[in-house]
């Protein structure tokens, strides 16, 4: 089953369950919520990782999530915890979907929150509380703009940043840069020619909007991010000898389909 359809039939559980709650109060409603929704876990988030279960107890819902360490800088994300936490904040701003049905539960009950990041790899664990009251605010913030939230992931990206994609590549940063978003990548001209890179950048293309559109939710609510503002995504690659370049482009019309 794809992600997508994964996606679609979660929602229709939930809403589904929701209705069903009508009559409870709200803390039961959030603790059969959250039951529910760990039957149905792991949930692939995609390349990313998983959400390996999501429980609810005195008062405080726990999501534990499975990261792709080779996505994701464990180390990075222990020393940054503020801008970690500031990314999710912001995401929990105008919620849709899914997001806003169980906010709107936790918000309900009064109860905190608490995300378990682990390392598939390294087993190792990073967590990042947040309390009723930060949730509530978030949920409750209009002032967020889409600039707002498109600034807030390039910089929780930044801070996990620089990481090694193979032996001659290194993604160095992300910008903002007028009207695009670009992943700078750095190539080691001794083991790849920046010319035939050029010559293949059709193909490379091709390779990265396969990841895209399989990338699960996380990467989609990135690429929304950018829709949103109304910029392209760019991927240049830089040699490390020449100084020489080669990119390739997914205008807002490519993102908007990926998304369908």
């Amino acid at each position: 089953m794809t992600t997508r359809k994964r996606m679609v039939m979660m929602a229709a559980f939930v809403g589904c369950l929701v209705m069903m709650l009508a009559g409870c109060t709200a803390d039961n409603k959030l603790k059969l919520a959250a039951e529910a929704a760990n039957k149905k876990c792991p949930v692939s988030m995609g390349a990313v990782g998983d959400v390996e279960s999501i429980t609810y107890e005195d008062g405080e819902v726990v999501y534990t999530l499975a990261i792709n360490e080779q996505l994701s800088n464990m180390q990075a994300m222990k020393e940054n915890p503020e801008d970690m936490k500031q990314m999710v904040l912001t995401n929990f701003a105008n919620p849709e979907g899914n997001q806003k049905t169980m906010l709107d539960l936790i918000i309900d009950a009064n109860a905190s929150l608490r995300f378990v990041y682990k390392g598939k790899e390294s087993g190792e664990t990073i967590e990042m509380a947040l309390t009723a009251d930060e949730v509530k605010a978030a949920a409750d913030n209009t002032s967020l703009t889409a600039e707002d939230k498109l600034n807030a992931e390039v910089n929780a990206t930044n801070m996990q940043l620089p990481m090694s994609i193979d032996d001659a590549t290194v993604l160095e940063k992300m910008v903002v840069e007028g009207n695009s978003v670009v992943y700078l990548y750095k190539i080691d001209e001794s083991i790849l020619n920046i010319d035939d890179m050029k010559i293949n950048a059709d193909d490379a293309k091709q390779n990265v909007k396969t990841s895209l559109v399989n990338g699960g939710p996380a990467v989609h609510a990135f690429l929304k991010k950018v829709l949103d503002t109304n910029r392209d995504l760019r991927y240049r690659y830089i040699g490390s000898e020449s100084g020489n370049s080669t990119e390739f482009v997914f205008t807002p019309d490519e993102l908007q389909d990926m998304l369908k």
